[in-house]
């Protein structure tokens, strides 16, 4: 999506409009951001599926995690006093 962006810009940059001004004008930006949608129309459900599904797994890794962390503190004793830390 940036890579595609970033190409958007460069040609409205070499384009007559661009060249006559230097600042993306308010008026110019929906117009490209729909170029951005319409290239990026054949691939944009199976990036935002593949973001859920990172997403999913990285809940998984954290909760596996989390489980690892609780089982260790429920088998940590506690020491009775300061003495028995030194």
């Amino acid at each position: 999506m940036k890579v595609t962006w970033r190409k958007i810009l460069s040609d409205w940059k070499s384009s007559a409009e661009g060249l006559k001004n230097p600042v993306l004008q308010k008026q110019t930006f929906p117009s490209l951001l729909k170029m951005l949608l319409n290239l990026l129309q054949p691939t944009i459900a199976t990036s935002l599926q593949m973001d859920f599904v990172h997403v999913e797994y990285t809940l998984l890794f954290k909760l596996q995690v989390i489980g690892k962390i609780a089982k260790y503190w429920q088998s940590y004793q506690l020491p009775k006093s300061y003495k028995d830390i030194f």
